[in-house]
């Protein structure tokens, strides 16, 4: 087995995590986890530079982006072939765009969850740009 590569932080959630939100995982799915999670808590570092440092000084409950990274995993975890719709007679199925891409992705509610300016989120409607 490969020498997983330090991706710049303790992840921000661990595969107990998912397991305790969704079902238990086996042994298999808890390595996949593992590294969909760290992978994930590096995409949210990376869209959300300084959130060590909110969570350390108070700003951001530590629960947000465990929770992010957990249901960014989950994601992939429950439809690992991003499927969006799928048919039986003449199989067919329609993949879902957002996740066809790799599958791990900040969705817009989360992207929220994770903005410096709370009460944003709360009081008002809007589309977050990712890059």
């Amino acid at each position: 087995m490969a020498t997983p590569i330090p991706l710049g932080g303790s992840p921000l959630a661990i595969p107990a995590d998912i397991s305790s939100a969704w079902r238990p995982l086996s042994p298999a799915e808890a390595v996949v986890a593992e590294t969909h999670l760290d992978y994930a808590s590096a995409l949210i570092r990376s869209a959300f530079p300084g959130i060590d440092t909110r969570i350390a000084s108070g700003d951001l409950d530590a629960s947000i982006p465990r929770y992010v990274a957990t249901a960014m995993v989950k994601r992939v975890l429950s439809n690992p072939e991003g499927k969006r719709q799928e048919a039986i007679d003449d199989y067919s199925f329609t993949r879902d765009g957002d996740v066809a891409s790799g599958g791990l992705y900040i969705s817009g509610p989360e992207a929220a969850m994770l903005q410096s300016a709370p009460a944003v989120f709360l009081s008002a409607a809007y589309t977050v740009g990712l890059g």
